[in-house]
């Protein structure tokens, strides 16, 4: 019985050992990349991707986790934006290296105290259409956990991945409903809110024509059996 338990005992040692082997060559770095083609020029998607406050509208983040608190600091547009959040999962923060409306934003992100960081950004490309805009969300980094941060990572792109499509999704309806109502607009109006039409009285004035037309001088010859002047 005692042999029995020592090979059984031997053989678990192996596979953990060859297990630990196999883990320990596996990349600790990882790559998730995401593309969606908006039908909007690089400006407007811009004007949501660049400025944190419009973050809210489209970034999925508060989706999958209600308890968020999110913190922005100065300032909130161009390179430096920055923002701070706590949630059920952890906490991070975030700084824009980069703010391009040609190009696209790029920021460094960090994870749990600062104990993890990566690279993550959002660059435009023009679309096959003229007027699209190919919108690629990416992030970048490596696990610095012993062992099994090679496993971790080669989880990564099915972790994050479809909260990359949630987020590029909500961003295409938001940029294109926003492009819809600016090119709506007559010539020469930016998109601020419309004033509202002022209704005409309803008993707006009435003017009569008075004026009295003089008759014209055959109304006025001498008709069959009146006198004329002559006489």
């Amino acid at each position: 019985m005692k042999k029995k338990i020592l090979i059984a005992a031997g053989i678990l040692a192996a596979i953990i050992l060859i297990a630990v082997g196999i883990l320990s060559t596996m990349s600790n770095e990882y790559l998730v990349s995401r593309s969606v083609t908006i039908n909007a020029p690089m400006d407007r998607v811009h004007k949501h991707v660049g400025n944190l406050d419009n973050w809210e509208a489209w970034t999925p983040w508060s989706k999958q986790d209600p308890t968020l608190k999110v913190t922005y600091g100065e300032p909130r547009e161009g390179v430096g934006a920055n923002q701070s959040w706590v949630g059920k999962d952890g906490d991070g923060r975030l700084v824009f290296t980069k703010c391009d409306p040609a190009s696209g934003v790029e920021f460094d992100l960090w994870f749990q105290e600062d104990s993890m960081k990566c690279l993550s950004g959002y660059d435009y490309s023009p679309g096959e259409t003229p007027g699209t805009t190919v919108v690629t969300w990416r992030m970048a980094g490596d696990v610095p956990v012993p062992v099994f941060g090679g496993l971790i990572a080669s989880k990564m792109d099915g972790m994050v991945g479809p909260m990359f499509d949630q987020g590029l999704a909500d961003l295409k309806t938001v940029v294109e409903a926003d492009t819809g109502a600016a090119a709506a607009m007559p010539d020469g109006v930016t998109d601020r809110p419309a004033r509202a039409a002022v209704p005409a009285a309803a008993d707006d004035e009435v003017i009569i024509d008075d004026t009295v037309t003089a008759p014209a001088e055959e109304d006025l010859a001498p008709t069959d059996g009146m006198p004329d002047d002559g006489m």
